[in-house]
């Protein structure tokens, strides 16, 4: 897989070419921290050793790290000191979890890629893709005990739905005959149906 990160080169001068120096003593130096979200303007180039570099000219803040994310460090042999690899952080702090280790990006986009493959192919059939909702205002389809919270807009209680094939049997009411049901994790199930016309209840 090609390499997807790219180097920046930051000189005082570009970033604050006039007297006034602030933007690169106070804010670059300063105020700046690991895990910043930060955007950048200025020209692409290759540095000696042929790596492709952005030489900044204007540097802007995006989003202030509120806290300093790991520090993850690889030495020459490749072993990895310092890892975020607690599951239960991992899974807590999935955010975390998708800048300090690039592995996680690449199961998104796969999983990502996997789903537009299958929706091609289901659309291309004629198929119709439904969402079925997580919440449900009556639990039904299993005997074990729903998870039970409350829509204060509506002022309703709603369960979490238990049995995933509930509502997807709902277009046999239609006379559908053909119907592929994709389950992924929460929060929506997404179902393909044939095309076709309501009847009569």
């Amino acid at each position: 897989m090609a390499k997807e990160t790219n180097g920046i080169y930051i000189s005082r001068d570009d970033i604050a070419p006039g007297e006034d120096k602030a933007m690169y003593n106070d804010f670059f130096k300063k105020y700046l921290d690991l895990g910043d979200f930060i955007g950048v303007k200025g020209f692409v180039f290759r540095t000696r050793t042929g790596e492709i570099t952005v030489q900044v000219k204007e540097l802007t803040m995006l989003a202030k790290s509120l806290r300093p994310l790991p520090s993850v460090k690889t030495d020459e042999d490749g072993n990895v000191h310092d890892a975020f690899g607690d599951p239960e952080q991992r899974y807590r702090m999935r955010y975390v979890d998708l800048i300090v280790n690039p592995g996680v990006k690449e199961t998104f986009l796969k999983r990502a890629r996997i789903f537009d493959a299958m929706r091609k192919c289901f659309n291309e059939a004629g198929y119709i893709e439904v969402d079925t909702p997580v919440l449900q205002a009556i639990p039904g389809g299993a005997a074990a005990r729903p998870f039970e919270t409350h829509h204060n807009a509506l002022d309703t209680p709603f369960y979490l739905r238990i049995a995933n094939e509930t509502l997807p049997q709902a277009p046999h009411r239609w006379r559908v005959q053909r119907r592929v049901r994709v389950q992924p994790q929460l929060p929506a199930t997404r179902v393909w149906t044939a095309r076709t016309t309501r009847s009569s209840p």
